[in-house]
This record gives structure tokens, C-alpha cells and sequence, in this order.
């Protein structure tokens, strides 16, 4: 297991990051996955994986799609600013989902 960050720089919104950073970052993540081949990328947050999939990606939590024989998958966020969109308990559940689905594989 593994954990890194999409976006190397703090921010206090998600309007912060800037576009060409996100890019850098997009490159030096499918580097670290291409060389270590990971059964699952989680992610955590949607604005991470919109971020990481250039807006191609369908933002509905669980799994998404393969790249390169890799599992990505996308997580609610921890944030408590996040709350709008979903409840500890749907985090919570979301998070043993990914356990289960990890323990499919």
C-alpha cells in the first residue's frame, strides 16, 4: 500500500490549484503507478481524481476504470467541508467497500 498526494502544494480551496501544477502532478503520479503497478489507486476526494482524469471521469464513488491493469477507484472525501455531499456513516461505508473490493482481487 502506498499513499501520495495529487497536488504537492497546501491550498485552502479547491479553487487554489492551478491547472499546469495539476498536470506536473497528473505525469509524476502515473510514473509512481506504472512503476510500482498497484492492484488499486483510491482516491480520496473528488476534486483529486477530477484533477488526476482531466474531467473524464464519471465521479460516482467506487470503482471507475482500469488503467493499465490498475484498479482506480474514487472515495468520498475525509474533509468535514465535505459533509454536504455525504454523511460519516456513507464515508465510512464507502471506505469498507473498498476493502471488500480489495479483498476480491
Amino acid at each position: 500500500m502506498g499513499l501520495t498526494d495529487i497536488i504537492k502544494k497546501p491550498t485552502t480551496t479547491p479553487k487554489e490549484i492551478k491547472e499546469n501544477c495539476s498536470m506536473k502532478n497528473t505525469l509524476r503520479l502515473n510514473r509512481a503507478i506504472n512503476l510500482f503497478s498497484p492492484k488499486i489507486v483510491a482516491f480520496v476526494g473528488k476534486n483529486s481524481f477530477r484533477i488526476y482524469s482531466q474531467n473524464h471521469a464519471k465521479l460516482e464513488y467506487g470503482f471507475q476504470y482500469n488503467y493499465n491493469g490498475v484498479r482506480m477507484y474514487l472515495l468520498p472525501s475525509t474533509s468535514g467541508q465535505s459533509y454536504a455531499d455525504t454523511k460519516y456513516d456513507e464515508k465510512l461505508d464507502w471506505f469498507r467497500e473498498l476493502r471488500r473490493y480489495s479483498l476480491r482481487i
